[in-house]
């Protein structure tokens, strides 16, 4: 079952005694997380760690046994407990194993919630999970879904928001939730009693500040000034920026950079390219400037560049940031 699916027939459906959930959407993870507790446990409002019933351990102390005992102890000051196994997919294949006997036959008063990135279906672990507890993939969402999680979380604080406004949104911050969230929360501040969230109230707090300092970075780098290019990407950087969404921006702008020069080489007009672009008209302005600085093969390098980068930044022991400068210096190049 996807995540989707299951949070929206969670509050109608009985809570099982036993979850894995996994997926890098970690905000919905939490979000079903936060509702099995407010179901499971009386009185319960949250998910913090510091609830009575609830208890949060991780996968990767290695600890099948007192899981286990946890599991089956009863609770001391509730009726029933949740316990939350973070960084599942961390437990070795011995611990796993060893948690299989449970899964057979888990406490009728104990939720217990296995969280991790990635699951493998093909063990027994999870073969036998199938057929006992509710096994779900949080996925990223879907770029046509955004929208609707858009809209829902602003009913949520009681504010609308313009059909443009939630494009734009989804343009300059991608599906990542967390990402969306956080900036819709710093949109509702500087709205204050206002009810809707209009396109220019997404240009004042979530664009302009970050699209301005992207365009700076490609336009340094499209300088070869690697100073400049350096001072940029460390903006963002200390804007707190995690270092994969900061490949992700540089990565993004390029590609658009690409599209525009690729439609100026078959002559279309700039109306026609701002309709294809789909973006706003005041950033096609910078795109086609920037098309101009940048070879079509110069464009093929830097995404050849941006995957390794992407490779690197997933795998290696070298720090993020020192991953990210590297690629600035090589760019300018």
């Amino acid at each position: 079952m996807r995540g989707q699916d299951l949070l929206r027939k969670f509050e109608q459906a009985e809570i099982k005694p036993i979850y894995f959930f996994y997926g890098k959407e970690g905000l919905l993870i939490e979000e079903a997380v936060a509702i099995i507790t407010r179901k499971f446990l009386p009185g319960i409002n949250g998910g913090s760690s510091k609830i009575s019933g609830l208890e949060v351990v991780y996968g990767r102390e290695g600890e099948a046994e007192r899981i286990i005992n946890l599991a089956q102890t009863l609770p001391m000051f509730s009726p029933r407990k949740v316990i939350l196994v973070k960084e599942a997919d961390k437990l070795s294949p011995k611990d796993l194993e060893k948690l299989i006997t449970y899964l057979e036959n888990p406490s009728p008063t104990t939720c217990l919630i296995f969280w991790g990135e990635k699951a493998d279906l093909r063990t027994k672990f999870f073969r036998t999970f199938k057929k006992f507890g509710v096994l779900t993939e949080f996925r990223n969402l879907y770029e046509s879904e955004l929208p609707a999680w858009i809209r829902q979380f602003a009913q949520k604080s009681e504010k609308g928001i313009e059909r443009e406004a939630v494009d734009l949104l989804i343009e300059s911050v991608g599906n990542d939730l967390r990402m969306v969230k956080h900036e819709l929360e710093k949109v509702m501040t500087y709205i204050g009693a206002k009810k809707t969230i209009e396109l220019e109230d997404i240009e004042a707090v979530v664009v302009l500040a970050r699209i301005r300092t992207v365009f700076e970075l490609t336009d340094w780098l499209g300088n070869k000034n690697v100073e400049k290019a350096w001072e940029a990407l460390t903006r963002i950087w200390e804007e707190g920026e995690h270092p994969l969404r900061i490949l992700t921006m540089i990565a993004r702008q390029f590609r658009f950079i690409w599209k525009t020069k690729q439609m100026l080489a078959r002559g279309l007009a700039h109306s026609e390219i701002l309709s294809r672009l789909k973006t706003q008209p005041f950033l096609l302005d910078r795109y086609l400037e920037q098309a101009k600085k940048f070879s079509f093969e110069e464009l093929r390098k830097c995404f050849e560049e941006f995957y390794q980068v992407d490779l690197r930044l997933k795998s290696s022991k070298v720090p993020p940031r020192i991953i990210l400068e590297k690629l600035v210096v090589d760019l300018c190049r």
